[in-house]
């Protein structure tokens, strides 16, 4: 059989109405990301049940009558991101549906793979919430505790074995019911419910070999943890990024425009698409952030999440710059200027450079970088005290540092005047303006030495940018989670210091279900339940839902389940579907005998002005009495009464079987491949050997699941007919036609 299982509720004996797999690709219809599913089925609610019908229909966790079990499925079925199961009937052996065949998981999902324990502590007097995070456990078939048959496919098994929750998450923030339906209520014995659900998953080749980085990029290496990484450059290894399953796609496209001054723009657009709301997507930025190119500068990184959180869209634009700031700066401009006087008399060089850094950075060290781009680009500033020439000198004029108190920035000016009548060293400084600051690691004293005034680590095409794994970011505090009609808290996290955090909706004392007389009895909400605080607690024991309430049938409605007439043929397999109808046909004796007198043609389109027919009673009234039952039954045919030759009914009237007929349709295959529905017809004709008077009683069909010893099985002629209703309200009499003139 096909049984469908969600928030506890069980639907067997399932009618499947629906099943469509739809493949769902990203926004650009390239990356398949997930398979949506959407199911509808049709099973039934029953309030008879018995002990050998195997669980028919729905099972409910509370209520015990039609009403109290309809609220539970109402509520339980519109939950979204609880458990879900789809189980159908097999046998790994034979698939022949015998007594060996057992219910395997077709699709199993949930959106709740999580368990949450909160713990309140007080830190520097300020209370905060921890919750503690556990996968929780599912089972492949949650009908069978004893994991004693094999549900073993390539998804799930062996046997019956518990596997972590977060193996089977709902792609889209599901599972997501999606339509509840009561298609007809028998006597409020039962009920046929359709439900539709969404449930989204994603799901592998079995078969894949392997999963071998991108072709694109095969400069990527796996890195072993043992690896001694200390030695190796930052930026190189911070694109060694690790593999991960919560991520569906990361799918981008690249822009690169050019201006009127040949510099280039390198803009890359993309969506990432995570598989569950627990993966923040804020927080898988290292994943989108590429390298940076020697040359350019890192000028915007746009991070956006959607309502669903499932979704990081990004833009990342790079700008083509002639030389990079030294460290710790970000950004940076500045002039450096060669001025003389005639036959190079007078000479002065002056420089004015702006470093900016980046937020929180210590100006202290910007003031040194900027002293090192002094010293790399004024030669000599200080005179060797060895050198006893005469003819050159440097005089320092003026110097200013300026800092920014509003932004990380700080400027550093510095003139200095060169004294000697030789231009050769004026010369040299010119030759100095077309060459990037100096590197250590190409610029060397005649000695081979290194350049005590070089930048150390200083690289002019190497504009600094945020490495993936500096992309962290708080934006999780701001994540929106996932929420519904049913809770209280529906803002962002925060804490009002000083109060305890009650239960959602309230707490309600222990207490009785019913009281000392049987009745039911209702809880009362404390004063809490006005108190809107953010935050998670579970939910006591003693909470209840005022819509489901489960109190016992025996005292909410102690007489109504006694009187429930149980014959052995509704056991076992039951009915869908009574429908019955109770026709008497009363003859009264009377004749139309028409008049043999003819009118002349030129008088036929008047009125007659006298009676046309003899109306004559040839005999008393008879009367014929038929009974008409459609019943469909699951798993055996549908049982009729037996054609009587002679009845008594209720007015002393003896009634005798006159004809009968019986019509099959055609027995259609059940969910579980191998129960048959029967549906069947059939019609009783009884003549009465006398006619039921207008004030006497007429029979009125009741269908046998529905009978109670105190039903009405008559309905009295003198309920039925009345002399003051339409027509025969007015008794009005034809008055004669006129006589028409010759």
């Amino acid at each position: 059989m096909t049984t469908l299982v969600y928030n506890n509720v069980v639907l067997k004996n399932c009618e499947t109405l629906r099943f469509e797999q739809d493949l769902q690709y990203d926004e650009s219809k390239t990356d398949l990301l997930f398979s949506r599913f959407r199911i509808r089925v049709g099973s039934t609610l029953v309030a008879v049940r018995y002990p050998d019908d195997g669980g028919f229909g729905i099972q409910t966790p509370r209520g015990s009558t039609v009403g109290q079990r309809l609220h539970d499925i109402q509520a339980r079925l519109s939950q979204p991101r609880k458990d879900f199961w789809f189980l159908t009937e097999s046998n790994p052996i034979t698939e022949n549906g015998d007594s060996g065949a057992i219910d395997q998981p077709l699709i199993i999902a949930t959106g709740e793979p999580y368990s949450y324990e909160y713990s309140e502590s007080s830190v520097d007097d300020r209370s905060r919430v921890d919750a503690e995070k556990t996968v929780r456990q599912l089972q492949p078939n949650p009908l069978d505790f004893s994991h004693v048959s094999d549900y073993s496919t390539e998804r799930y098994g062996p046997f019956n074995t518990p596997f972590p929750a977060d193996q089977v998450v709902d792609s889209d923030n599901g599972p997501k019911p999606k339509d509840i339906n009561c298609t007809a209520i028998f006597g409020g014995r039962s009920i046929r419910v359709e439900f539709e659900i969404e449930v989204c998953r994603h799901y592998c080749d079995p078969d894949r070999a392997g999963d071998p980085y991108p072709p694109t990029e095969p400069w990527i290496e796996a890195r072993d943890d043992d690896e001694d990484t200390k030695g190796e450059n930052e930026a190189e290894d911070g694109f060694r990024i690790p593999p991960s399953k919560n991520i569906f796609s990361n799918r981008w496209y690249l822009t690169e425009t050019k201006d009127a001054n040949f510099v280039t723009t390198k803009t890359i657009q993309g969506t990432l698409r995570v598989a569950t709301k627990e993966t923040l997507p804020h927080l898988q930025r290292f994943l989108v952030v590429p390298p940076l190119l020697d040359g350019y500068q890192r000028t915007e990184q746009t991070f956006a999440d959607d309502p669903s959180g499932l979704v990081l869209k990004y833009r990342i634009s790079d700008r083509e710059r002639h030389a990079a700031p030294p460290a710790p700066a970000v950004d940076w401009n500045g002039t450096y200027t060669e001025t003389a006087s005639k036959m190079g008399i007078y000479q002065i060089s002056h420089l004015d450079v702006t470093l900016i850094g980046p937020p929180s950075v210590d100006k202290i060290d910007l003031i040194g970088a900027a002293g090192r781009v002094l010293n790399s680009r004024m030669k000599n500033l200080q005179k060797d005290p060895a050198d006893t020439s005469q003819d050159y000198s440097v005089k320092l004029l003026d110097m200013a540092v300026i800092e920014s108190l509003d932004q990380p920035m700080v400027t550093l000016r510095v003139t200095v005047q060169h004294v000697g009548l030789d231009a050769t060293y004026f010369n040299l400084r010119l030759g100095q303006i077309s060459k990037p600051l100096n590197s250590g690691d190409d610029e060397e004293n005649s000695d081979g030495d290194e350049d005590a005034q070089s930048i150390d680590g200083y690289y002019p095409d190497r504009w600094p940018a945020p490495l993936p794994y500096d992309s962290e970011t708080p934006a999780g505090l701001f994540s929106c989670y996932l929420q519904d009609p049913c809770s209280v808290w529906h803002s962002p996290t925060m804490r009002i210091e000083g109060e305890d955090l009650p239960n959602p909706g309230g707490e309600y004392e222990a207490r009785d279900l019913t009281d000392e007389t049987g009745s039911p009895t209702y809880p009362t909400p404390s004063e809490e339940d006005d108190v809107p605080r953010p935050g998670s607690v579970s939910r006591s024991k003693n909470k209840l839902d005022r819509d489901i309430r489960h109190v016992s049938s025996d005292q909410l409605f102690p007489e109504q389940d006694k009187k429930i007439i149980s014959p052995e043929q509704f056991a076992g397999c039951p009915y869908t579907y009574w429908k019955l109808k109770s026709e008497y046909q009363i003859s009264t004796g009377r004749a139309a005998l028409p008049l043999a007198a003819v009118r002349s043609p030129e008088y036929a389109e008047l009125p007659h002005n006298g009676p046309t027919s003899k109306i004559i009673k040839l005999h008393e009234n008879t009367c014929k009495r038929l009974f008409w039952i459609e019943a469909t039954r699951v798993g055996k045919p549908p049982q009729f009464p037996s054609p009587k030759d002679t009845m008594l009914d209720m007015n002393g009237a003896t009634e005798y079987l006159m004809d009968w007929k019986i019509g099959f349709a055609n027995p259609t295959l059940g969910p579980d491949g191998s129960t048959r529905e029967y549906t069947i017809a059939a019609e009783y004709v009884y003549a009465l050997d006398r006619a039921p008077a207008n004030s006497e009683l007429f029979r009125i069909p009741v269908s046998p699941i529905d009978f109670t010893p105190n039903d009405p099985r008559s309905i009295s002629g003198t309920d039925l007919f009345r002399d003051d209703l339409v027509e025969w309200r007015f008794n009005v009499v034809p008055s004669p036609p006129p006589t028409p003139s010759p």
